[in-house]
């Protein structure tokens, strides 16, 4: 099932991207959905194994999850502030997961 999270927070935002994919089975190719305190809604979803940040994500940790979520306080203000998205990868060999976070803004009428 699809994960969405609601932050009021950048803290709390901050703890939600480093938690990373919640459910690994998730088919995607989006896994996560987060709404923030002014409307936006940022998502994650499969980064291709072939897309060119797959070998040089944003960020990494051989973890599943980033035990900092400091370490991603840069790419998410960026995120925030400019719209620029980021990819960040988590776990390691044969148990990796990389995510593209973007940001989306709600069609209006």
């Amino acid at each position: 099932m699809l994960a969405q999270y609601h932050a009021r927070t950048l803290e709390q935002l901050l703890a939600i991207v480093a938690g990373g994919n919640p459910d690994p089975h998730e088919r995607g190719p989006v896994v996560l959905v987060i709404n923030v305190w002014d409307g936006r809604t940022i998502v994650a979803d499969y980064y291709h194994h072939s897309g060119p940040k797959y070998q040089n994500p944003d960020e990494r940790t051989n973890y599943e999850y980033f035990p900092d979520p400091n370490q991603l306080r840069g790419l998410v203000e960026r995120l925030l502030a400019t719209g620029k998205s980021f990819v960040t990868q988590t776990g390691d060999d044969d148990m990796v997961c990389t995510l593209q976070w973007c940001i989306t803004i709600p069609a209006t009428d």
